[in-house]
């Protein structure tokens, strides 16, 4: 998924943050990613999250634990 934006105080933006934060287990599933670009130009942020699930052992033979996680890469700038 993409999402540019000129500000990350755009109305839609943050909506769509918001947005994906509640839907955040389905993009795990799905193993979404999400490139974010933020701003403008020279001055613009480049952000990419990787949602997935993550199967972790519980110490009992069998059983086991799925929990969501999102890895974020640090913003760069894009020039």
């Amino acid at each position: 998924m993409l999402i540019s934006t000129p500000s990350s105080d755009a109305t839609l933006y943050t909506q769509q943050k918001e947005e994906n934060e509640k839907q955040h287990c389905n993009l795990a599933i799905r193993k979404i990613t999400v490139a974010t670009i933020v701003g403008e130009g020279s001055d613009a942020m480049l952000t990419i999250q990787h949602h997935q699930l993550v199967l972790a052992a519980l110490g009992i033979p069998g059983d086991h634990e799925i929990f969501f996680q999102a890895s974020e890469v640090l913003p760069r700038r894009i020039n």
